[in-house]
């Protein structure tokens, strides 16, 4: 990745984007997702094809799957796609702004697909690491971007 791709963080235009769809005079049927992070193999770096390695969504340990993320996830898996729930609880700087770093704590989560009901859904997810720290979990997303990790 280059240096200025680096140095880039979120888009508040692309989040503002997404606030406009959650508000009239968008019905409130038009229902979307959005994903945190999509891993892929640009190639040259492992002899995996290229392509998508993974999907991961981020979530705090408060948090849970949507059913309208479980909906979209569901189909992901039928198309074959591994999707990963990490989850950490960021740090706050002087601002109260989050971030992550090298003793920031995180658990994997493999999402296995869903089970809807009227009152709520429930998603299937099996743990796959837990408490790795940030250089723990930066090492772990080599293996799998290196198709080392067992799942």
């Amino acid at each position: 990745m280059d240096r200025d791709k680096q140095q880039l963080k979120g888009s508040e235009s692309r989040d503002a984007w997404k606030w406009w769809h959650k508000q009239p005079p968008f019905p409130k049927w038009y229902y979307g997702s959005d994903i945190d992070f999509i891993i892929v193999n640009k190639g040259g770096h492992t002899k995996r094809p290229t392509g998508i390695v993974a999907i991961l969504d981020y979530k705090r340990p408060t948090d849970s799957v949507s059913y309208t993320e479980c909906l979209a996830y569901d189909d992901f898996l039928r198309h074959g796609y591994l999707i990963l729930i990490v989850q950490g609880e960021p740090h706050k700087n002087i601002d109260g702004k989050p971030f992550f770093n090298k003793d920031s704590l995180f658990s994997i989560y493999r999402y296995c697909g869903a089970v809807y009901r009227s009152d709520n859904t429930e998603a299937k997810l099996t743990l796959v690491e837990s408490d790795l720290t940030g250089l723990e979990y930066i090492t772990w997303e080599g293996k799998l971007r290196h198709g080392r990790v067992k799942l």
